[in-house]
């Protein structure tokens, strides 16, 4: 029970734990601050009465040295976790008696440095996980000192870097999660290393660029969801690692950039969503190779701009596209709308026409036709100005939305042909009252 328990804190992340330990009920101790996280000293006798109060947690994140002595007291603390952040330094002797600890997770955020020995030492601890997110560079022989712990996290999110005698150290660790999201960047031998790692949880969260090594090791360890928010680049092998991936969602949120081979290789990702919401511009050639994509959405959300050509070859994608609303506007704004762009426009924003308020070109009557072929609900909500002919074209497709015909200007005739007395069809004001109520 206690295994599986630790197991779901693993796959959940440790970091949502420490917020809601820092923010529940301070532990009640007489001549003590009733906020624990208050206490900058303890001694053996005040440490035993916070230790003889229940509760789940103990907070000593303002805690800047533990003697053996005081140590040894807090080793009985029974409750889920125990934090100690402020602590920058750690004695051979403390560690021994932290590692006595009976908690389930230890946070010693505080450390800056670790020694193989002190490192051993703490390995023993018998918690689930041990945390130590302060440390910002790890050698090969205390890496391999560290692994030593057999819990099930082992979180170094202060790592900025790895050599490969590190990252091979590391991935001997035998527990189910080794989280290291302050990687930036690793090299291809560490890289290497790490995708021998046989655990089920290898966060990179920040790394900036993958091999394709890496990419399949995290492939094989994800599964509903990966998610790789400081990717920013990527060649068309690691995409092709990616694309392998088999949970619903394949997330990309930082890549800046899509050549048109990547691309074509992230197309292979099977799952339900493909999420590049980094790309802020698209070429018509990368957008030909999105086309193909086999996921059911796209999402990209914070493109600036598309052009013709771009939205051209994206109208064969077969999926739902999620656009920023800003794209269309700056569309209508530096094309003129045409039967042809308004046919792609239609198809690419999902029928969701919010940029156009006017239709007014000499071709409105052909816009308004090519419209009229989109198959599915046709929103125009922005509408404010049409000709009779061309908004008689447009409300003959049943499932079109546009705001109340009495709030439309009605304008002559683009074309310069006469302008003929509207009459609005029978039964199309009771279908906008439908709609409204919709």
């Amino acid at each position: 029970m206690i295994q599986a328990v630790c197991e779901l804190f693993a796959a959940a992340g440790l970091a949502g734990l420490v917020v809601a330990v820092s923010l529940a009920a301070a532990v009640q101790a007489d001549d003590l601050p009733t906020d624990t996280n208050r206490i900058t000293s303890l001694t053996p006798e005040e440490a035993k009465k916070l230790v003889a109060v229940p509760n789940s947690h103990l907070n000593l994140n303002s805690l800047t040295s533990l003697s053996p002595e005081v140590a040894a007291v807090l080793a009985g603390f029974k409750g889920q976790v125990l934090l100690l952040s402020s602590l920058t330094s750690l004695s051979e002797a403390v560690a021994e008696t932290i590692a006595e600890f009976e908690c389930e997770h230890l946070v010693l955020d505080g450390l800056t440095s670790l020694d193989a020995d002190t490192a051993r030492s703490l390995a023993k601890f018998h918690g689930c996980s041990l945390v130590l997110d302060g440390l910002p560079a790890l050698d090969a022989v205390t890496a391999a000192a560290l692994v030593e712990f057999e819990g099930v996290q082992l979180m170094l999110n202060g790592l900025t870097s790895l050599d490969a005698d590190a990252a091979t150290a590391l991935a001997a660790f035998e527990g189910y999660s080794l989280i290291l999201n302050g990687l930036t960047t690793v090299g291809a031998d560490a890289a290497t290393a790490l995708a021998d790692f046989k655990g089920g949880d290898l966060r990179l969260g920040r790394i900036k660029s993958l091999s394709p090594e890496l990419a399949r090791k995290l492939v094989a360890l994800s599964e509903e969801q990966m998610f790789l928010g400081g990717v920013t680049r990527i060649d068309p092998d690691t995409a092709a690692a990616l694309a392998e991936f088999k949970g619903n969602y394949l997330g990309l949120p930082a890549l800046a950039t899509l050549d048109a081979a990547t691309a074509t290789a992230l197309a292979g990702f099977k799952g339900s969503t493909l999420s590049l919401d980094g790309l802020a511009t698209l070429s018509p050639e990368a957008a030909t190779a999105l086309a193909g994509s086999r996921s059911n959405e796209l999402s990209l959300r914070r493109l600036a701009s598309l052009s013709p050509e771009a939205a051209g070859a994206l109208e064969e994608y077969a999926g739902f596209i999620r656009f920023p609303e800003e794209v269309q506007k700056d569309f209508a704004a530096r094309y003129p709308l045409n039967p042809d762009n308004a046919r792609t426009l239609a198809r690419v924003f999902n029928g969701n026409l919010s940029a156009i308020t006017v239709l007014d070109s000499p071709d409105s009557v052909a816009v308004a036709e090519a419209l009229a072929t989109y198959k599915g609900r046709l929103s125009l909500p922005n509408l404010k100005k049409i000709s009779p002919q061309t908004l008689s074209i447009l409300i003959e497709k049943e499932d079109v939305i546009i705001p109340l015909i009495e709030t439309l200007e009605l304008i002559p005739e683009p074309d310069g042909s006469p302008t003929d007395d509207f009459v609005i069809p029978k039964g199309f004001r009771e279908r906008q009252q439908v709609q409204q109520k919709q």
